[in-house]
C-alpha cells in the first residue's frame, strides 16, 4: 500500500474465518464500531481521511457503520451487497420469503442507508442476480453517490473500471 500511500485496517468478524465467537448482528457491528475507534484514537492517523469499504455484508455492515460515524468518516464504498437480508431471501428462495420474519439477522441497509451523510461510492455487477441491486432504489437516498456497474461483472466478481462515471 506504500504505493498508493494509504493505511489499510482489514477487520474479520465474529465467527467468520478464524476468528472466534459466534455470528450475529449486533456482535459484528460492535467488531466494526471497535475497529474504527481503534483507528480514531490513533495519534498518527487523526489528519488522515477514513474510507469505509464493504462487499457483500461487508457491505451492510459498512453502511451501518457509516450511518452511526458521519462525523468520523470522509466517505463509503459498497460493492454488491443488499437492500436487507429479508429481501436477499426472498430473491434467492422465493418459497422462503414468506417467512423472513422469523430472521434473526436483519441487516436493514436500505433504511440505514437514509442516515449515511457522507459520499458514498456504490460498485455493482449487472450479473449479480443473486443479490438485490441496491443501485436499483438509490435514487431515493440523500447523500452524495457515485454509482459504477459492470455489464460482465457479477456478485463473485467485480471487474476494475477503467474510469469512474460522473456522480449520478
Amino acid at each position: 500500500m506504500t504505493r498508493v500511500k494509504c493505511n489499510v485496517l482489514l477487520l474479520e468478524y465474529r465467527g467468520y474465518g478464524l476468528s472466534g465467537g459466534t455470528v450475529s448482528e449486533e456482535g459484528i457491528k460492535i467488531d466494526a464500531q471497535t475497529a474504527l475507534d481503534y483507528l480514531l484514537d490513533r495519534k498518527d492517523l487523526q489528519s488522515k481521511d477514513i474510507y469505509i469499504f464493504g462487499r457483500s455484508i461487508g457491505g451492510a455492515v459498512a453502511i451501518d457503520l457509516a450511518a452511526h460515524n458521519s462525523e468520523h468518516v470522509t466517505g463509503l464504498i459498497i460493492e454488491n451487497t443488499f437492500t436487507s437480508v429479508a429481501a436477499l431471501v426472498g430473491q434467492v428462495m422465493p418459497i422462503f420469503g414468506y417467512f423472513a420474519f422469523l430472521l434473526t439477522h436483519r441487516w436493514a441497509s436500505l433504511n440505514t442507508m437514509t442516515r449515511v451523510q457522507i459520499a458514498t461510492l456504490v460498485l455493482s455487477g449487472r450479473r449479480a442476480s443473486l443479490f438485490c441491486r441496491l443501485l436499483n432504489v438509490l435514487p431515493v437516498i440523500k447523500c452524495s453517490l457515485r454509482c459504477a456497474r459492470r455489464d460482465d461483472s457479477h456478485h463473485h466478481v467485480t471487474r476494475p473500471l477503467r474510469s469512474l462515471p460522473r456522480a449520478s
